[in-house]
Formats: C-alpha cells, sequence, structure tokens
C-alpha cells in the first residue's frame, strides 16, 4: 500500500523539486544582482548628475524581492550645478529624509523614484548668493529609456511645493504638480532632442507677493500641453538658439487650459522666434469670462481704457451663448493683438 501512495505522489515529488530549485536559483541571482546595482547606485547617480556633482547618503537598505529591486536611500544630500541658455552657471542643493529607488526586473530601463515626507531644494548663484529655495512633500517620478535614443519621463509629481526668495518671503505655493516628458534625440552628435513632447498640470498654483492680477492670487487650475521641435546644440547659448531658430525651431502648443476667478480659457497655437530672437506667436482662444476679463484689464491699468471698450464691443459681437469667445491672438514686434485689435505692449527680451 506504501508503495503504491509513493509512486502515486512521485510526480508531485518531482514537480515540488524542479520549482524548488528554480525559487532558489532565482533568489541567488536576483541577490546577485541587487547587491550589484545597489554597489554601482550612488557611481551611476552621480554620472548623472554631472562631474561636478555630489551625492552622500547614510546608508542603503534593500527591498522588494520577490519582485522589484528596491533600495532605501536614506539622509541623502546631493549637490551639482546647471548653465541655462545664456551659460551662467547655478548650483543646487537637495536634501532628502529618505529616498525610494524601484527598478522593474521585466524592463530594467524603467526607474521609480519615490521621496515621501519634506525635501529641500535650494538653488544659488555661482557667486553663493542664495536665490530660491523650494520645500516640497511626496515627490513621486517614474523614468524610461525607450530606445537609446529615445526617453522617456512618464510622470513627475509633487505635493505641497513652496517656494521662497533669498530674504525668506514666500514666492509661491502649489497644491499638486505633474509633468510627463517624452524626447527623441536629433541626428547630430552633440544635440539634445529633436522633438521635445511636455505634458504639464498644476492644481491650485498661489503666488504671495502682491502683484497687478485681475482676479486675486491663485489659479485654480492650469494645463499645458507642448511639442518643442528642432535641435538646439549643447551648450545651450544665444548662438545655439539662433540656430535652433533659423533650422525652423518652433514650440507647438497643443493643448492649453487655465481656470482662473471667473475666467476659463483654452488655447492653441504655435511659437518661434523672429530674426531679432524676439517671441512670435499666433494662438487661437477660447473664453468664457472675456468681457469681465477685459473689464478688470482696464480698471488695474494693463489695458488703455479706449483699446477696453473696443474689444467689449467685439466680445458682444462674437461671444456665442454659453459657448464663450473664440479670438486668435498674435503677439510680433512687442506687440500682443487680439483679432487686430491692440490690446498692450509686451517688453522685448534683452539678450546679453
Amino acid at each position: 500500500m506504501w508503495k503504491r501512495y509513493f509512486i502515486a505522489y512521485k510526480p508531485f515529488h518531482v514537480i515540488s523539486l524542479i520549482f524548488l530549485i528554480i525559487f532558489c536559483l532565482y533568489s541567488i541571482l536576483w541577490t546577485a544582482i541587487s547587491s550589484k546595482i545597489k554597489s554601482d547606485l550612488l557611481n551611476t547617480i552621480k554620472e548623472k548628475i554631472g562631474e561636478s556633482g555630489k551625492i552622500e547618503v547614510a546608508s542603503i537598505e534593500t527591498y522588494g524581492f520577490p519582485g522589484k529591486w528596491g533600495f532605501v536611500l536614506n539622509s541623502v544630500r546631493s549637490s551639482g550645478t546647471v548653465s541655462d541658455f545664456l551659460n551662467n552657471a547655478y548650483v543646487w542643493k537637495w536634501d532628502s529624509n529618505a529616498i525610494l529607488v524601484e527598478i522593474n526586473p521585466l524592463n530594467s530601463q524603467e526607474l521609480t523614484i519615490v521621496s515621501k515626507g519634506k525635501n529641500n531644494l535650494l538653488i544659488f548663484e555661482s557667486k553663493g548668493r542664495q536665490l530660491v529655495k523650494v520645500t516640497l512633500e511626496n515627490l513621486e517620478s517614474q523614468v524610461s529609456q525607450i530606445t537609446k535614443t529615445n526617453y522617456s519621463l512618464d510622470f513627475l509629481q509633487i505635493e505641497n511645493s513652496r517656494i521662497y526668495l533669498s530674504n525668506g518671503s514666500k514666492l509661491a505655493q502649489i497644491n499638486r504638480a505633474k509633468l510627463s516628458i517624452t524626447a527623441s534625440q536629433g541626428e547630430q552628435k552633440n544635440s539634445v532632442h529633436s522633438e521635445v513632447f511636455c505634458n504639464l498640470s498644476i492644481n491650485k498654483l498661489k503666488v504671495f507677493p502682491k502683484l497687478n492680477v485681475p482676479f486675486g492670487d491663485t489659479v485654480t487650475e492650469l494645463k499645458t500641453k507642448l511639442l518643442i521641435s528642432g535641435n538646439i546644440v549643447q551648450p545651450i547659448t544665444l548662438s545655439s538658439v539662433s540656430n535652433w531658430r533659423n533650422d525652423g525651431g518652433t514650440v507647438e502648443l497643443k493643448e492649453f487650459q487655465i481656470n482662473y476667478g471667473p475666467v476659463l480659457g483654452t488655447a492653441n497655437g504655435t511659437l518661434a522666434l523672429d530674426k531679432n530672437l524676439q517671441p512670435l506667436v499666433a494662438l487661437s482662444l477660447r473664453i468664457k469670462g472675456a468681457s469681465k476679463l477685459i473689464q478688470r484689464l482696464v480698471e488695474i491699468g494693463l489695458v488703455p481704457p479706449g483699446n477696453g471698450s473696443l474689444l467689449q464691443i467685439f466680445i458682444k459681437l462674437k461671444e456665442g451663448k454659453g459657448a464663450g469667445l473664440e479670438l486668435p491672438l498674435t503677439l510680433q514686434d512687442g506687440l500682443l493683438n487680439v483679432h487686430q485689435i491692440r490690446v498692450m505692449d509686451v517688453p522685448l527680451i534683452i539678450w546679453r
């Protein structure tokens, strides 16, 4: 009887043994790979930051078995430099209590970064003067490398961000913001990207300095989708921006939406630069609450009364019932025009 029992269940024991061996091999492989990633993690981050970058951590812990490779970087202090398109250098410093880094075993190019709790970001001039301080909570992002020349910031989300000036006064506050970027590299060796698609949404943006704005200090919602075309050669300088313009570089505004006071506006169109590297803008606008907006712009002195009266007449003639007002907007030679009506002068960009 016992012999028949053993023979009957022998296949089960064999299968169990096979699964046990596979599990042990997978455990050894997972542990070996996680140890390798852990030992190279800080060097990889330093490479991404740049030669001038630094990163210090108190300790690194491993988690996630048997799924994603996860690492906790405790008491992180990092710094580096960044340059603007005029080649002015700035120093940044970022402090975080803990950063979680996760790598997908099925796609090693997919990286998830989470930083819970308070984060501090400081921006300094190259001479050492602090320009701005940013505090934020619950930062989360995911980055993917689709191919060797195609990258995707799947999302970057922050919550409860506060921006301070160098004197400690509060500049702005953002309840929640989310950004995604997909970029494909150009053919030139040192080009940045030939196409960059950006998607940004901001919930409750509040500005604290007293500004001459029509409906208070809070924008309820702001969304934008951009497609930037054309190669910008590194380093990004006045010359490279000029070359980008000469090569037909444009910014296509796929979608823009703003909810501000009684005004709900949407727009799409194209932005470029003229021969003097001044903005050329052609947009199609749809606005609900346009009459109230013009009235307030006249009251606070941003639009001359005569121009305001002409715009109010135009709005009454063109505004559809409940659908809002549809009109073209152009910016050229420092003049902002709405349907061939001059609204206001826009300061020119002073290039150095």
